[in-house]
């Protein structure tokens, strides 16, 4: 007898705190963008997109950079790749920034 088990969709809902944290990051790669004097167009085109709809998307904390094109993006972006990987990791997974950049008090027993 063969069992069948009812799948669950996970959900893609983002939290109103996470929500407010990757819309920072957007702001951060806005700036970024801004700074450097290139428009959405230029930006997508660089970094390999089809359209500028998804650094808007981004912007606007939608949607995330995916994390094999941090370094393009960077560079793009004129940014060191490391200090530029580091904000968006700040941003996008700060519980993760936190466990690899902040240091814990040792001395608490």
């Amino acid at each position: 007898m063969t069992r069948r088990y009812a799948m669950t969709p996970m959900r893609n809902e983002l939290t109103p705190k996470a929500l407010d944290f990757r819309k920072k990051a957007g702001k951060y790669v806005r700036a970024c963008r801004e700074a450097v004097g290139k428009t959405q167009a230029e930006l997508a085109k660089e970094v390999g997109l089809g359209s500028y709809q998804v650094i808007s998307a981004i912007e606007r904390g939608l949607q995330r950079i995916p994390s094999e094109s941090i370094k393009l993006w960077a560079q793009a972006l004129e940014r060191p790749s490391r200090d530029f990987g580091k904000k968006l990791l700040k941003f996008q997974d700060p519980y993760f920034y936190d466990a690899i950049f902040v240091e814990e008090d040792t001395t608490k027993e």
